[in-house]
């Protein structure tokens, strides 16, 4: 949708000093699609008081009112605001969906034989939007607040809060929607926190001003104002709460009694707890007696492990140094195996040598020894028998 821009007649004196004013100011405050300022052509409405005072004139039905009703959507909070009620109107006669489709006029319904509003926007198929930008002159920072307003299925009023820094407009920021499923994202990406929920949204203008909730109260409050007669009763009607003193009463009696019935509870949860110290005290001897049996079983648990551990601790000493003492009785027996073999290589050597030095003499000397002690035994029988 194409977005063209224009400005309400309004101007500032020339050749006027202006002080920096302390404060956030509005600047300028923009409609699209709000009430009797259609924007199916794309035609954007603004105003740019600049921060300064601003005297808005005008026929009656030229859209004063409506204007108003825009800063009071922006900033008053929906279960307060009151539309129309700057041209001395009946507190239902407007609400959103009533702006949103712009109605400008009520006509007769042969049907029904009533009075039904006529809409300039009779479909409900555009979004509005609400911008305005407040900015500080003492510190030169300025933000931007801004409501887009749609009909959902059911005729319903939704509404998107949005906020930024700077100054933003709905010509540059808000165009280009082509649906209204997709605002929520697109603002988001345009740089604006959006949010469904007005408490959000007042935070964000609350931090933003330090101005608190009352104080637009006071100012939808004072918007219905046609002129003021008395200051005491403009102050008691319009600036103060009414107070409602036997509600007030009621509320006091309540309230004693639930103090009464919360002390008498508090004094007999004390008793309970006085009665409750010896059996604490005995839950906690039992619980540390407890703790203490099943260390006690744990103990009981580990002994066998405890004393096998104990006796590899005791025989490993010993194990190593029957290992020390095998391992030199192993040595001793390979030097006295090593000796055998010397021995028996020194005993080869020396029959080999037998051998060669006629060592087959020497054998026959045993049968010699032999026949001749047989010999010298027959010569003594014989000489025995001789000398017999």
């Amino acid at each position: 949708m194409r977005l063209m821009q224009q400005r309400l007649l309004f101007s500032t004196p020339e050749g006027v000093a202006m002080e920096a004013q302390q404060g956030y100011r509005l600047h300028k405050i923009e409609v699209f699609n709000w009430g009797t300022f259609d924007s199916t052509n794309g035609q954007v409405y603004s105003v740019t008081p600049a921060g300064q005072t601003t005297l808005l004139v005008g026929r009656n039905g030229c859209g004063k009112s409506t204007l108003v009703d825009a800063l009071l959507t922006l900033l008053v909070r929906p279960s307060i605001r009151n539309f129309n009620v700057a041209a001395g109107a009946g507190k239902r006669e407007r609400d959103e969906r009533t702006y949103v489709k712009g109605a400008y006029d009520r006509g007769g319904d042969d049907e029904t034989s009533s009075s039904q509003p006529k809409f300039l926007r009779p479909k409900g198929n555009h979004y509005s939007v609400i911008l305005a930008v407040f900015g500080s002159e003492g510190t030169g920072k300025q933000f931007t607040i801004a409501q887009v307003l749609y009909l959902t299925a059911d005729q319903s009023v939704e509404k998107l809060y949005c906020f930024t820094d700077g100054e933003r407009s709905i010509r540059d920021d808000f165009g280009g929607f082509e649906g209204t499923e997709m605002i929520l994202k697109l603002l988001k990406k345009r740089g604006f926190r959006v949010t469904r929920t007005h408490s959000e949204f007042e935070g964000w203008f609350s931090k933003a001003t330090n101005v608190r909730a009352k104080a637009m109260e006071v100012f939808n409050q004072t918007v219905a104002v046609k002129d003021i007669q008395k200051l005491n009763d403009f102050i008691r009607n319009h600036m103060l709460e009414q107070a409602d003193r036997g509600e007030r009463v009621d509320r006091l009696l309540t309230h004693f009694t639930e103090l009464c019935d919360a002390h008498a509870s508090l004094v007999r949860v004390q008793q309970q707890s006085e009665l409750l110290e010896p059996v604490a005290e005995t839950g906690k001897d039992c619980l540390r007696l407890q703790a203490e049996l099943k260390h006690a079983e744990r103990q009981l648990s580990a002994t066998g492990s405890f004393f096998q551990h104990k006796v590899v601790e005791v025989f490993e000493p010993v194990l190593q140094e029957r290992q020390r003492a095998m391992a030199e009785v192993l040595q001793q027996l390979e030097r006295l195996e090593q000796t055998r073999r010397r021995l028996d290589d020194q005993s080869r050597s020396l029959q080999s040598d037998i051998d060669q030095a006629g060592g087959d003499r020497l054998r026959l000397i045993p049968h010699l020894m032999e026949t001749a002690e047989a010999q010298a035994a027959q010569v003594r029988s014989e000489q025995v028998r001789l000398n017999d």
